[in-house]
């Protein structure tokens, strides 16, 4: 099995979890994340505008409300505009609260391309894993990683990577 295909498999399993939504710029209009989302209903997706920031916000309010949002973000040097929301709001929502709410998002994101072959430039390629591993749980996409994921009652990065899109994985 290809690797892009376990994500779709995956997705398609978090599409038919009730509670979560799928929030992000891209997933309704253009190719819907690299057509990884082709089989997830529009009516579970939100298109959101570039506005990396408010995007994350708007998870956190919809977690915080009882959903599971999965924000997805094309590429993981966007994530640092959201960085704000991410470590000083969704990682401490919980604490925060004294525990009174959790929030349960999923962010899924993709380094992308380091092979010239999918060259998508200086700033479309880099790994900002070790800048969140402080604040919130940070996982390596492997198939069936993102049910995992659904049943945290934290959030949860997952990180996938462009250039293993099209190669068979091992599991």
């Amino acid at each position: 099995m290809k690797y892009i295909d376990s994500i779709k498999q995956d997705m398609k399993y978090l599409s038919q979890q009730k509670d979560v939504v799928f929030i992000g710029q891209g997933i309704i209009k253009g190719d819907r994340i690299y057509h990884t989302l082709d089989e997830v209903p529009l009516s579970s997706c939100i298109e959101m505008p570039i506005a990396e920031n408010l995007i994350m916000g708007v998870a956190n309010g919809l977690a915080i409300k009882g959903y599971r949002p999965v924000v997805i973000f094309q590429r993981m040097d966007f994530l640092l505009i959201a960085g704000d929301q991410i470590i000083n709001h969704t990682a401490l929502i919980k604490e925060m609260s004294n525990g009174q709410y959790q929030c349960p998002v999923i962010i899924r994101t993709c380094i992308g391309s380091q092979c010239s072959k999918f060259d998508v430039g200086c700033q479309h390629s880099h790994d900002f894993r070790h800048m969140f591993k402080p604040y919130i749980k940070v996982w390596d996409y492997t198939p069936h990683i993102y049910e995992v994921a659904y049943n945290q009652l934290e959030p949860v990065m997952i990180v996938e990577e462009k250039d293993l899109y099209e190669s068979n994985t091992k599991y």
